[in-house]
């Protein structure tokens, strides 16, 4: 992965982690996922993540600029040959870690 990707990457953390502490969240764990329908034109991001009161799931992030990170890192990484259809950003036991998938996404619907 190039430095811009990472750059990329970092700045969705950001966004992420910003997001869930002004809301008052301690978490321990979260997921963020980007599916893309790029035939559709569509993508579904979702955030899942547990804190001490337990696990929430199908969160958003208010901060919408981290739509237009994903797409950048899309058009990046695409450029390189690396067209990712599914991409999750995983914080645990104090680390991100980052995986792709690059299998088409069944319907939405």
């Amino acid at each position: 992965m190039d430095q811009n990707s990472v750059e990329l990457l970092q700045k969705i953390f950001e966004i992420i982690d910003s997001d869930l502490s002004s809301k008052g969240f301690d978490y321990l764990r979260f997921e963020y996922s980007c599916l893309r329908w790029d035939g559709l034109g569509m993508k579904e991001c979702s955030l899942t993540f547990h804190d001490d009161e337990g696990l929430h799931e199908d969160c958003s992030i208010e901060d919408h600029k981290i739509h237009f990170l994903f797409d950048d890192l899309h058009r990046e990484m695409k450029g390189r040959g690396e067209d990712w259809k599914s991409c999750f950003i995983i914080f645990e036991q104090g680390k991100v870690k980052t995986r792709f998938g690059y299998e088409e996404n069944p319907p939405p619907w």
